[in-house]
């Protein structure tokens, strides 16, 4: 019964790190999740930037061309 002390102080220690292992894990998970989303709403974006372009062209270069 001497021991149960410092068995019980090597579990806890062992399921916080454990435990900070998850946590961690988790983090950087969800960090590359949202960079990923970051990065393809910003290639969405520049598409749609595009495409406004074009348009904007199209429309210049009509408006040119009328007496």
């Amino acid at each position: 019964m001497e021991n149960v002390g410092p068995i019980l102080y090597v579990i806890l220690v062992c399921g916080l790190v454990i435990l900070f292992c998850v946590s961690f894990t988790m983090f950087i998970r969800s960090l590359l999740r949202s960079s990923s989303r970051r990065s393809a709403a910003a290639q969405n974006t520049e598409r749609l930037l595009e495409e406004q372009n074009a348009l904007l062209r199209e429309l210049i270069e009509t408006v040119k061309q009328r007496p």
